[in-house]
């Protein structure tokens, strides 16, 4: 019968059992119960007739597979040994390399405390940020930083005009540049005011710098305005577009303007542009 245990050294525990015939000094091979004697020296206790012997007074036993009785067996006698067979183990850590490949737990003293690797195989502590920071990059490793947002505003208050029916830059150009992901929410916001009593005009936005793109009706706001031409009304329109499909980088958005019926100036003031980067 095969048992295991662990202890200090890994062993495997073996019970041979026989009734040699009579004068019998060498045992080995098969026992009455096919087990193989096999056992490490030094670690066998043989038993006859339930009396233990002596190693080296009663028996020798040398090289793990053959035991030599001092004095012969007699008809009736049952020797038993009992083989604890060390077994070397492979793939195992001694406690001094089991211990350098565990974090230490005094790595990290405050709660929040974050673990991280700051070179190959070699764990890090960055203490708990503050509130309202966020995990950054800095170096190629992880610091916590302010919350930044890349966003951008223009506004242009001054009262002008275009007859174009195309999209156009106005007198002054109304434009904000910001660095982007792939996606951007962009805001317009224009006021109209013209000479007729029907108006059309659109206010779009073209991309440029990283990303070029023409500004289109796809992306503007506007309409045909009908008021009483002597008391000029002002009508104001905005909206709110997310735009993807950006090369990331550093992109500019800039307003443009055109009117939409007719052949009259169309007149834009109070222009605004703001773009949030939404990432990618």
């Amino acid at each position: 019968m095969a048992t295991g245990r662990i202890g200090t050294t890994p062993v495997l525990q073996v019970r041979w059992s026989k009734a040699p015939a009579g004068g019998t000094t060498s045992l080995s091979g098969l026992d009455d119960n096919s087990v193989s004697l096999v056992y490490s020296v030094g670690y066998e206790a043989v038993y006859r007739n339930g009396t233990l012997l002596s190693r080296g007074n009663d028996y020798t036993a040398t090289n793990g597979t053959t035991i030599t009785l001092i004095d012969a067996t007699i008809t009736g006698d049952i020797i038993e040994v009992f083989a604890n067979q060390t077994i070397p183990l492979s793939d195992t850590y001694s406690q001094s390399v089991a211990n350098g490949k565990f974090i230490n737990n005094t790595l990290t003293t405050t709660t929040g405390d974050i673990i991280y690797a700051s070179a190959a195989n070699t764990p890090a502590r960055l203490g708990i940020g503050s509130t309202d920071q966020v995990l950054k990059i800095s170096g190629g490793i992880p610091a916590w930083g302010a919350a930044t947002f890349n966003t951008g505003y223009a506004y242009v208050s001054t009262l002008e005009g275009t007859t174009s029916a195309s999209f156009t830059d106005l007198a002054t150009v109304v434009s904000t540049t910001v660095t982007t992901g792939t996606k951007a929410l962009v805001s317009i916001v224009a006021t109209s005011m013209n000479n007729t009593a029907v108006a059309g005009m659109l206010v779009g936005f073209a991309i440029s710098g990283a990303t070029t793109v023409s500004a289109s009706d796809e992306y503007s706001i506007g309409g045909i305005y009908y008021f009483d031409t002597s008391t000029k009304l002002e009508s104001k329109t905005g909206g709110t577009f997310v735009v993807t499909g950006l090369t990331a980088g550093s992109n500019t958005f800039t307003m443009k303007f055109r009117r939409k019926d007719g052949s009259s100036t169309v007149n834009f003031n109070q222009k605004s542009i703001s773009v949030v980067n939404l990432g990618s």
